[in-house]
């Protein structure tokens, strides 16, 4: 009996992560829904060009944690594109956000 609990417990570990990260988006927790309002979120804070969290407080509150998870991929994007001195938008990688942030980054200089 002693191994059969043993091998359940070993077994379910992979079902208990698998669970966990389907719990979150780009980094933010879902709060045991699908995620579904978050990545309407993302979309949204996309189209609307949003480049901070501040410009968040604009979007759906279902969304909001969605549109703060393109603002920070965003900032961060465009951050890293500085501290390397990006020069050339082909040299821009990541997320849609961090590639966007990078691109307006090369487009400023």
């Amino acid at each position: 009996m002693g191994r059969f609990l043993l091998l359940a417990a070993v077994l379910s570990i992979p079902l208990s992560i698998s669970d966990a990260r389907a719990q979150e988006f780009h980094g933010i927790p879902c709060g045991g829904d699908d995620c579904t309002h978050h990545e309407a979120g993302y979309r949204w804070a996309q189209e609307r060009e949003i480049t901070r969290e501040a410009q968040c407080e604009r979007s759906p509150q279902a969304s909001h944690e969605g549109c703060v998870a393109w603002a920070r991929e965003y900032r961060s994007g465009f951050e890293r594109a500085r501290s390397d001195d990006v020069r050339d938008a082909s040299e821009c990688d990541g997320t849609d956000a961090e590639i966007s942030g990078c691109e307006d980054y090369v487009e400023e200089r």
